[in-house]
């Protein structure tokens, strides 16, 4: 075999790479990724808000199942075979590899490669709803948490990182990708509606695959699988779903009834102040946005913790986030949080306040210390760790 032929591939897309030859398949990794996501709109609180960002209410099932493809599309620009020999020993192969590539920029330049572009399905996927279609590929593209930027020159890039190289076709891996994406998720291919034209859908769904990624980054969650499997959105799909339920991710799954018989049982006064009352007993639950300005020492961290307990209790979120303006400040109001949560949600639930500081790493009581790029030593005890990757 030359160093460029036509064959079909003999080597696989890896998505996932450890060396030594240990890989987990492109298709299996985007499979992940579009399992995780699945499994978090599963719950009714996140498929809501995709539903008032997408303006559908319902959420219609092809738009979610097009979205999942998307998602799924994540990665797809890492067939480039400058992306593939990156991390391959080029003294296996014959001849010179191609040049050394990633797979956001590529992104871009592969729309220009006719061949790829159908074996993917794009020609399909534009009749989507070609502007939402387009903006939402490129929110998914923006994974890796900042917003997807074409190269800065137009072009499809060195033409050796879309041709065959060593046994391997960046056009079949692209085939494959295509094959499964129709066999995996036949519903977005249906009859439905266009895919919004919306910035609060784009938003809302870059931050979604964002964590959908790092989930099904975790080799502890999803184990490498290098063999072809035609079959394997099965396997992800179960795993995807432990996944979510351990990481405490779906609403459904918490507690239903809090040990409080009365909010104000969350601190530890007696009497709630005007303000907080007002919060407690004046503001409608269908209010999306609810201003409150006060000053210094008058309450509203509690006012808040208010109506977060209020709006949880009726089923209407899963989450509730603080931004402060220093770290001190946020050091000090997780503390806070932290002792009234403990109060609304019953022991053991596994409920936890996350101080989300650089520099910092607590969850509830416990302290961590990073170890290495994603791996971190709980100190559950004064003189005990737990490890969690």
């Amino acid at each position: 075999m030359t160093g460029r032929t036509k064959s079909m591939s003999v080597l696989p897309a890896w998505g996932k790479w450890q060396g030594e030859g240990r890989f987990h398949r492109l298709e299996h990794h985007c499979a992940d990724v579009a399992a995780c996501f699945e499994a978090i709109l599963e719950d009714p609180v996140p498929r809501r808000r995709f539903a008032v960002a997408a303006r559908q209410d319902p959420l219609h099932p092809t738009t979610l199942a097009r979205l999942t493809v998307l998602a799924f599309l994540h990665d797809f620009a890492k067939i480039n075979s400058g992306f593939q020999f990156k991390v391959r020993d080029s003294k296996d192969y014959p001849g010179r590899p191609p040049p050394r590539m990633s797979h956001v920029k590529e992104a871009f330049m592969c729309m220009e490669q006719d061949k790829i572009f159908h074996a993917l399905g794009f020609h399909e996927i534009v009749n989507w709803g070609e502007d939402g279609a387009s903006a939402l590929l490129i929110a998914s593209l923006s994974h890796h948490g900042r917003p997807a930027r074409g190269p800065e020159h137009s072009g499809t890039g060195p033409k050796e990182i879309w041709e065959p190289f060593a046994g391997y076709s960046p056009l079949d891996a692209a085939k494959l990708l295509g094959q499964r994406i129709r066999a995996w998720f036949p519903e977005a291919f249906g009859p439905g509606p266009d895919l919004p034209d919306t910035p609060a859908l784009q938003h809302l769904f870059a931050g979604m695959v964002v964590l959908a990624d790092s989930i099904a980054s975790d080799e502890n969650l999803f184990p490498f699988e290098s063999e072809l499997d035609p079959n394997y959105i099965e396997l992800a799909r179960k795993r995807a779903a432990d996944a979510i339920a351990s990481r405490r991710l779906k609403r459904a799954a918490w507690p239903d009834r809090s040990p409080l018989t009365s909010l104000r049982g969350m601190f530890r006064y007696e009497s709630l102040r005007p303000m907080q009352r007002a919060v407690l007993e004046d503001a409608p639950l269908d209010e999306p946005l609810l201003i409150l300005e006060s000053e210094t020492g008058s309450g509203k961290t509690e006012a808040a913790l208010l109506r977060f307990a209020t709006l949880w209790k009726a089923g209407l979120v899963d989450g509730l986030y603080f931004a402060l303006p220093t770290r001190a400040a946020a050091v000090q109001l997780h503390r806070r949080v932290n002792d009234a949560l403990k109060k609304l949600f019953p022991e053991g639930s596994g409920i936890e306040t996350v101080l989300a500081v650089p520099g910092y790493i607590r969850a509830g009581d416990v302290r961590g210390f990073q170890v290495g790029r994603f791996e971190v030593f709980w100190l559950v005890k004064e003189s005990s760790f737990s490890k969690f990757s």
